[in-house]
């Protein structure tokens, strides 16, 4: 009966042992796969440079952080976003997002858009290029259209007010 004892506390021990090792070698290999995909990261954002001159583009930063606000319920949020470049080429001020990898680099991938929108939303531009290392092609991304509410309405409000005066200029013509 010991020995059924000491088997299994011993199996028990191995499997443990198992288990810690295994936790350990995935932890260390996505540690490892992360530093690898970092260390290409900025290699090729740094090759990106060398493509936007070869185009033509006149880097004026790298790295920029912008900031803005938002609300949620009552409370004010920072939000920090960084460009990869900002660059000018005949007169138009451009921001930059460099992609490298299968999936990074489409438009079509969920998480780039959103970070394009998000340039296009918050950051003076003329437009947005999404350069993509893996074949060095340079897009430019155009969104819809935005709204400006407010202009809208102040358009409507002028128009209304110059139709009344030329309305009380008609009648005020006319009743001499």
């Amino acid at each position: 009966m010991n020995y059924l004892l000491s088997y299994s506390a011993i199996i028990i021990a191995l499997v443990a042992l198992y288990l810690y090792f295994r936790i350990k070698l995935k932890h260390y290999l996505i540690n490892k796969k992360f530093k690898t995909q970092l260390k290409r990261g900025i290699k090729k954002e740094n090759e990106a440079r060398k493509v936007l001159i070869h185009n033509k583009y006149k880097i004026v930063s790298h790295n920029q952080k912008f900031t803005y606000y938002l609300k949620q319920d009552n409370s004010k949020i920072k939000i920090t976003i960084e460009t990869d470049y900002i660059a000018y080429k005949n007169g138009k001020k451009y921001i930059i997002e460099v992609k490298s990898g299968n999936e990074s680099p489409k438009i079509t991938n969920r998480n780039t858009r959103r970070q394009i929108l998000e340039y296009y939303s918050f950051i003076e531009n003329d437009g947005i290029l999404l350069l993509n290392m893996e074949n060095k092609e340079i897009s430019e991304i155009q969104f819809p259209n935005k709204i400006n509410v407010n202009k809208f309405y102040s358009l409507i409000f002028i128009m209304t007010l110059l139709i009344l005066i030329i309305l009380f200029l008609v009648i005020y013509i006319f009743s001499l």
